[in-house]
């Protein structure tokens, strides 16, 4: 159990701020026992865990005075009158006294505004702390039976069943906030047979089945909807239709309406067989096998290029600014997009109507041989090769899928014409993934040991899986805008229409140029990664040993997401390239493999195996990763990838792990107190730890990228002096000197370095003090007393990173608050 009584305050939580809500209920039991005599035995199992729990966030709403469309007062805020001027932003007018005229906002907003927070912080910005609400139960039930054939022969099989109910409130509350419910389970059922041929020849035989299910929607769908709201042109199904547009406000703004991914159902089931044999011959073991994976994949899932199936309607600064003007101001991402809102002044409005639920099949093969070979007393090596076959996947009917082809501005339907069921995209063959490594004994005391190996990517669906699905004519994806950034683009209130196309016998359909598609190339190699090492290790007295090596990896053709249609800086849509080749002014994301990335480290560690009641590792590990982008890209620049090369988000330079095992020296066996009154209080206690200080994460200095006009990419701040860090953390004091970034200027990017900064590292200590009761041979009570964050030391995340946002540089965020559980076992 833990509880708000066990759990400290987070940093930011402060008086009057009620503390947040906490109670975990870990809770379950186990029996196990022979079903018939020396042959078959049966364990079943359920572990239960409740979750109460209350985030503490801080988040961005507007005063009052902006709902009411007065922006006055503001140092540096200027909203300009969208209907002025140019259509390329400029020449544009300032509203007069920076106030919305009454009749001029929208009625979309006046319905929506009551019902935003308002702020409990004195701020325009990072205004509103609030303790979110997430509720967690789950369930998960096991068994299994284990059956002896005769001497040889033997198997199992054994299952689990576990479901979940999670419900995640947002910062704006249930009716108008994000806030959502989730509805999972899981099946996984396995049948094992393994059976002696000979003494020297082993073969195992398995079959396992997995089924995921999944049901994610908004949490409250029927009290602000788009009917309420008087949007126009909805989707024709209630499932997808029910609900509230999301309607997004750059700088800080949680955002209002269901989250554009939901409704979410998915029923994911893989089919797996292995089959494994084991060799013993001379100095060789010899094992190899194969495994066949069948994946099922049937979701009705409107993501990939998605902008909601109740539709989505964006509003940025630039329709609120002026092209070439003075730039924004400190308040003046939020500002000016929250002034577009009231306005009415989107810059994009977009939908997606899937008239198809997308089903999807995929068949892979691996196979392996190894040979460890034992050439001396000395010397052992490891000899290996993996093959692996991952096909694309494919839909289950024809019209399931479709590809963009960039070169001709087409849409190619799946089986359709020449097009095959996998969009033409082809099977890698050439997955041969070789793993060599030794062992080599320098005299009695001393090892070197080291290796290298290619591992695929191919999960069950890969990094592709489902895209091709996620598009028309499964998906029909609709967006007007982003003209450029400063042009009002759509109508606040009404979505775009659906088209009605059909499909050729061909196969080919040229798209309209407002609808966005996913492009994967032809030519799919598949990502995979080269590991290395060497380590040398000593034992430097009895039961404790010290190990230094190189660790390294080569990440070759990792898969990437680029925008291929995104604008130089200065060009505005004119300058999308597909905007000049066909009038295409919608998104065309590429989804491919190429990128690459390093890692290289140097790891030392020190082990005590257990003696004389004390255990214990401590691990240290200096290293660099480097690469394109994160997560799949997330580049900054689209327009040139190179531009985002730098430290990867998961990069830490320094990392120190020490863990610890102690029995206090009281009780039978040991030192003192071993018998009487003090035996029972004192004896069989034990104290266990783990000890964790980790550098900083890096981050990217960035800017608004409005003034750029550059539609599709993000921008770099400007780098204008050195970054000399205070150390100092939370409201109010700036983490490094931030006069040393800047915004770039107009019609151009920043020139800082992707991942250029790192935040705060941790500090963290973890420690458990475990009692043993034991009333007799069968009867064992254990109680347990478990500290996480012992020292109470705040995580920081990184900071205000926006150089546009008038926190830039403040720490605004802290996890990992001490909390204590008390738990208790009972073995019989």
């Amino acid at each position: 159990n833990r509880n708000r009584a066990l759990r400290a305050r987070n940093i930011f939580n402060v008086e009057p701020q009620p503390q947040p809500n906490f109670v975990r209920n870990e809770y379950g039991g186990t029996l196990g026992g022979p079903i018939v005599r020396n042959r078959t035995f049966f364990f079943g199992g359920y572990q239960g865990r409740k979750l109460r729990q209350s985030s503490t966030v801080t988040t961005t709403v507007p005063v009052d005075a902006w709902k009411a469309g007065d922006f006055s007062g503001v140092a540096g805020l200027i909203i300009y009158d969208p209907n002025t001027g140019n259509p390329n932003g400029t020449g544009r007018t300032p509203l007069a006294g920076n106030l919305v005229p009454a009749a001029r906002i929208h009625p979309i907003a006046s319905k929506l505004n009551p019902q935003i927070a308002r702020p409990n912080q004195p701020s325009l910005l990072s205004n509103l702390i609030v303790n979110t609400p997430f509720k967690y139960d789950g369930n998960s039930y096991d068994g299994r039976v284990d059956h002896v054939f005769n001497d040889n022969t033997r198997g199992f099989a054994k299952f689990n069943f576990s479901d979940y109910r999670v419900l995640s409130e947002a910062a704006l509350g249930n009716t108008i906030g994000q806030s959502t419910l989730s509805t999972p389970y899981t099946v996984t059922a396995i049948v094992n047979l393994s059976r002696n041929f000979s003494p020297t020849l082993l073969g195992e035989f398995r079959a396992g089945y997995n089924r995921y299910y999944t049901n994610v929607n908004g949490l409250d769908m029927t009290t602000v909807t788009n009917q309420t709201l008087g949007i126009r042109n909805p989707n024709p199904d209630p499932i997808s239709s029910t609900g509230m547009a999301r309607i997004n406000i750059s700088g800080g703004f949680e955002g209002m309406g269901t989250p554009v991914v939901y409704p979410l159902i998915n029923a994911d089931n893989l089919f797996n067989f292995i089959n494994t044999w084991n060799k013993l011959s001379g100095r060789h073991n010899f094992k190899w096998g194969v495994d066949i994976h069948r994946n099922r994949m049937d979701r009705f899932q409107p993501q990939g290029l998605n902008f909601g199936p109740r539709g989505m309607f964006n509003f940025n600064p630039g329709t609120t600014a002026l092209s070439g003007g003075p730039g924004l101001g400190a308040f003046g991402q939020f500002g000016n997009s929250f002034a577009a809102y009231m306005l009415g002044a989107t810059d994009q409005t977009s939908r997606t109507y899937m008239p198809i639920t997308p089903t999807n099949r995929q068949t892979q093969l691996f196979l392996f041989f190894h040979d460890t070979y034992q050439v001396s007393s000395k010397l052992t090596l490891d000899l290996g090769l993996r093959w692996e076959r991952s096909p694309p996947i494919t839909p289950r009917y024809a019209g399931g899928a479709s590809n963009d082809d960039p070169n001709t501005n087409s849409l190619l339907i799946a089986g359709f014409g020449e097009n095959d069921l996998g969009n033409n995209v082809k099977t890698d063959w050439n997955n041969f993934g070789p793993r060599i490594g030794f062992s080599y004994r320098m005299g009695s005391k001393s090892v070197v040991r080291g290796g290298y190996g290619v591992s695929f990517y191919t999960g069950r669906f890969g990094f592709t899986g489902g895209t091709l699905s996620t598009q028309f004519p499964v998906l029909y994806n609709i967006q007007n805008g982003v003209e450029n950034d400063f042009v009002v683009t759509g109508t606040f209130g009404e979505l775009p229409p659906v088209p009605d196309i059909p499909l050729p016998p061909n196969g080919v359909i040229n798209p309209a140029p407002n609808q966005a598609f996913f492009v994967v190339p032809t030519d799919y190699p598949s990502p995979h990664v080269h590991s290395y090492n060497l380590t040398y290790q000593r034992e430097i007295s009895a039961g404790m040993a010290w190990d230094v090596g190189y660790v390294g990896s080569l990440g070759r053709r990792i898969p990437y997401q680029r925008q291929l249609n995104a604008a130089l800086p200065g060009t505005g849509s004119a300058g999308r390239p597909f905007f000049v080749q066909f009038g295409r002014t919608a998104n065309v994301d590429l989804r491919a493999n190429g990128l690459n990335n390093n890692y290289n480290s140097l790891q030392t560690n020190l082990t005590k195996r257990f003696s004389r009641g004390l255990q214990f590792t401590a691990a240290y590990t200096y290293s660099k990763t480097l690469g394109v982008g994160d997560d799949q890209g997330g580049f900054i620049v689209q327009t040139d990838i190179r531009r985002n090369y730098g430290p990867t988000g998961y990069d830490r330079t320094h990392m120190f792990v020490a863990s610890h095992v102690y029995e206090l020296p009281f009780g039978t066996g040991k030192p003192w107190a071993k018998e009487g009154a003090a035996k029972w209080i004192l004896g069989d206690w034990q104290l266990n730890g783990v000890f964790r200080k980790v550098s900083g994460a890096p981050f990217t200095a960035v800017a608004d990228a409005t003034p750029c006009n550059c539609p599709g990419n993000s921008n770099f701040a400007d780098v204008v002096g050195p970054a000399v860090y205070s150390g100092q953390a939370g409201r109010g004091p700036t983490w490094f000197d931030i006069r040393s970034f800047a915004a770039p200027g107009a019609n151009r990017f920043g020139n800082a370095g992707r991942n250029g900064l790192r935040g705060p590292g941790f500090f963290n200590y973890d420690l458990s003090l475990i009692k043993n009761l034991r009333f007799s041979e069968k009867y064992r009570v254990e109680f347990r007393a478990e500290a996480y964050n012992l020292t109470n030391t705040p995580r920081w995340g990184n900071p205000v990173n926006n150089v546009n946002n008038a926190n830039f540089g403040q720490i605004l965020g802290a996890s990992g608050e001490r909390e204590v559980q008390l738990a208790l076992r009972l073995t019989f």
